[in-house]
């Protein structure tokens, strides 16, 4: 505060003012938690761009929209693919190589009772003394996250139940048996699993989790402060320091994401299982990354805290836009529209209105701009099709009754107002001013 003092009058008594005040937050902030480690990292809630109530509004619009139009074979359709979707989501945030089309033959072993055995490809390879390969142990990794998603999927996680030991158990669950290839692949980093970190060894790029013998008084101090403040926006800090803590060797992502997701479901978000924050991070890797690590190296809970709020907000407006989509693919395809109209048609189903020129490169200019031009008069003609002319400009939109359109168009309208941008998959549904 003295060296402060000594450059005040640098600044501006505005500027001064705000730096006072920051100062002052962030010392009142630091001391959010008491072990030494955690008590460095601080989170302003006034400076998050999206609020507790604005985060449990959109959840309740989705809850009321999900019983006006989603029918229960519809919700059933979403949730299996949302169960999937993100048990491999969270693989993808161990680096693993599995494609999609993998990740679903190993989900089908799970959904036709093979997890009660052992997954027994691995055991033959180990008994005929071949070698363990990368596909390998990304396959058991994935199989470990998927059958432990799926049991927990009955019972849940609920904050009051929360304790060390709890968490303890959930890692062994999801690295099991995972140690084993420490003999077959080149730089493994061994799990201990079911194990808290025992050294100072572990590292995050260049950051330094907390030492070893803080963490399982700070992981149950983090536990006490949830269970007082039980809130999204203090289920995303607990994942952040959870993860600065780094309990264990390995697998620390993974158990901290799927502490997230049935943690939020205990406080009644995502009551029907119909998305994932986990999933949006994995298509916004990057960004995921980036607001991870500024948060590890700055100690400022703040940048994971925002990006997970907005996880979570988009993961909510997905499930509204989906909905929207397979109605509209549904509407196209039984408007008896001959198959190859139909097929230069289907990019439409995921905006509004679309322009043109557009239009045509969406569809990859899979025939000629005259046949394209054919096809659209054809779709227009039989009233599948609606055309605006502004201008020079032609915009092209589906016929129909589309609620969802306003919906959209209202919640990411206020999204847009607090966030500084929009994901490139929403923003068409935002009403043009």
């Amino acid at each position: 505060m003295q060296f402060f003092l000594t450059y005040v009058k640098l600044f501006s008594d505005k500027t001064i003012n705000h730096l006072k005040n920051m100062i002052k937050n962030t010392l009142k902030l630091a001391k959010l938690f008491k072990q030494p480690f955690l008590s460095t990292f601080f989170v302003d809630f006034d400076n998050l761009p999206l609020s507790e109530n604005f985060l449990r509004g959109s959840d309740d619009v989705l809850s009321v929209y999900e019983k006006k139009e989603i029918d229960w074979q519809l919700e059933k359709s979403l949730r299996q693919r949302n169960d999937f979707l993100v048990s491999f989501a969270v693989s993808k945030a161990e680096n693993s190589a599995l494609t999609l089309a993998e990740a679903e033959d190993v989900y089908k072993l799970i959904t036709v009772g093979a997890s009660k055995k052992d997954y027994a490809f691995l055991r033959r390879k180990l008994d005929k003394g071949e070698k363990l390969t990368q596909k390998d142990h990304d396959r058991l990794e994935y199989f470990n996250i998927a059958k432990t998603f799926r049991e927990l999927n009955e019972t849940g996680i609920k904050i009051k139940d929360l304790s060390p030991e709890l968490i303890i158990s959930l890692h062994q669950k999801l690295t099991a048996g995972l140690d084993v290839f420490f003999n077959h692949l080149d730089q493994f980093e061994t799990y201990h699993s079911g194990s808290f970190r025992g050294d100072d060894l572990t590292r995050v790029a260049k950051f330094i989790p907390a030492p070893h013998q803080e963490i399982r008084a700070s992981v149950a101090e983090l536990i006490i402060w949830l269970k007082k403040n039980p809130s999204a926006l203090n289920v995303f800090v607990f994942h952040a320091a959870l993860y600065a803590l780094h309990p264990f060797k390995n697998g620390n992502k993974r158990v901290c994401r799927v502490l997230e997701h049935f943690l939020l479901q205990d406080i009644s978000y995502n009551q029907k299982n119909l998305y994932s924050p986990s999933y949006y991070y994995h298509k916004h890797k990057d960004k995921y990354y980036k607001n991870l690590v500024e948060t590890l190296y700055k100690h400022n809970l703040n940048y994971f805290v925002a990006f997970a709020s907005e996880a979570l907000f988009f993961s909510v407006i997905g499930v509204i836009v989906g909905v929207l989509q397979r109605s509209k693919l549904g509407f196209l395809e039984s408007s008896g529209l001959d198959i190859n109209v139909i097929k230069v048609l289907r990019p439409i189903i995921k905006y509004s209105e679309v322009k043109f020129t557009r239009l045509y490169s969406l569809s990859k200019k899979k025939v000629s701009r005259q046949t394209f031009v054919n096809y659209l008069a054809i779709a227009v003609d039989s009233g599948v099709l609606l055309k605006r002319e502004n201008g020079k400009n032609t915009y092209y939109s589906l016929a129909g009754n589309y609620p969802e359109e306003a919906l959209l168009s209202d919640w990411l309208g206020r999204a847009r107002e607090r966030l500084n941008s929009l994901p490139e998959e929403f923003v068409n549904y935002v009403a043009k001013s």
